[in-house]
């Protein structure tokens, strides 16, 4: 019987150090005490946890990533811009002669009196939705939908209309408006983009150009190759041999600025949306990239007529990540 209980305790001894192990986490430490006495007395035990805790390690921006291609087509969202509240939605739904051969899709924002500026804004939006609906029922000026049906075998004119919202802050408003027109027996629509800056100080319109430094005669080469850094960011070699074989030499921030791309400012850095072909091939699409003020900084002109807002920008650590890097403002 005494071989039987002993033969028990070894193995419930057994099991307990075995199902009892140590975490990665938390290291337990029990110290029992037992205590002799002529008296029937309770062992006493004291236990003492340890706990260890892991620390984050910090942000290695030492081995930095491109974005690449944000979107290829203006009916996508820009990623990263935040998700303003400071303006409504407006859809417009133009009425005129001959509206059955004409369909408009027409989404637009209209920015609350709460902001600075939002009476300059609207003024610039609403003008530029109004234009591009006159100049597609202008076609009625020249062609009798009817008629033209008989003859062509059809007729219909589509515009649709959206934005994009970049940036509605204390510093800068800035937003694309895009659009797509499609005529009957076209091969596929026509799409632009438009951007609207504004600098929120004096409600001035913010200059894109007057961000660099242009006696530095390298600023031009820099930000050519920025952009096709974040183009060739994501593609195959391959792919990226289209980007720049298609443009030859790839075009400067000043033609660009020219026709036809659109340029939006904010807080993560410069977005750039090209046209349809301006870049690259059919099959890429409407590329939108971003420029980080990170690589941007060795052509800005620090000492400009932004350099308030840029330095309210590089103070936001927040922002900080391997594709956006700190970045610092000289002085």
């Amino acid at each position: 019987m005494f071989n039987m209980r002993a033969m028990k305790k070894i193995i419930i001894l057994f099991l307990l150090i075995s199902f009892c192990g140590g975490s990665a986490e938390v290291i337990e430490e029990t110290k029992t005490v037992e205590e002799s006495s002529t008296t029937s007395t309770p062992a006493s035990t004291t236990t003492t946890q340890t706990t260890i805790i892991k620390q984050e390690e910090p942000l290695d921006t030492s081995e930095r990533r491109y974005r690449g291609v944000l979107r290829t087509s203006i009916r996508q969202s820009v990623p990263l811009v935040y998700d303003f509240k400071n303006y409504t939605e407006t859809v417009i739904n133009p009425d005129h002669e001959y509206i059955e051969y004409f369909s408009y899709e027409i989404r637009m924002p209209v920015v609350d009196d709460s902001q600075k500026c939002s009476s300059e804004v609207n003024s610039a939006i609403e003008d530029t939705v109004n234009n591009l609906i006159e100049d597609t029922k202008s076609v009625l000026e020249y062609t009798n939908p009817e008629e033209a049906e008989e003859e062509w075998g059809g007729f219909s004119e589509w515009l649709s209309i959206d934005y994009d919202i970049v940036e509605l802050s204390e510093e800068v408003i800035s937003l694309f408006i895009s659009h797509s027109t499609y005529s009957f027996g076209a091969a596929h629509p026509i799409s632009a983009t438009t951007s609207f800056n504004y600098l929120v100080e004096d409600c001035r319109e913010f200059e894109i150009l007057k961000l660099f430094d242009t006696s530095n005669t390298e600023y031009e080469d820099l930000i050519s190759q920025e952009m096709l850094n974040q183009l060739c960011a994501n593609a195959t070699k391959d792919a990226c041999e289209i980007f720049l074989n298609f443009n030859d030499p790839f075009p400067t921030l000043t033609e660009l600025l020219d026709c036809c791309s659109a340029f939006a400012v904010s807080e993560f850095g410069l977005f750039v949306q090209f046209w349809e072909y301006e870049v690259s091939g059919g099959a890429q699409g409407e590329e939108l990239i971003l420029l980080p003020w990170y690589d941007l900084v060795p052509v800005l002109d620090q000492s400009g007529p932004y350099s308030n807002v840029l330095k309210e920008y590089s103070e936001r650590s927040w922002l900080v990540s391997i594709f956006e890097p700190a970045w610092y403002l000289n002085g």
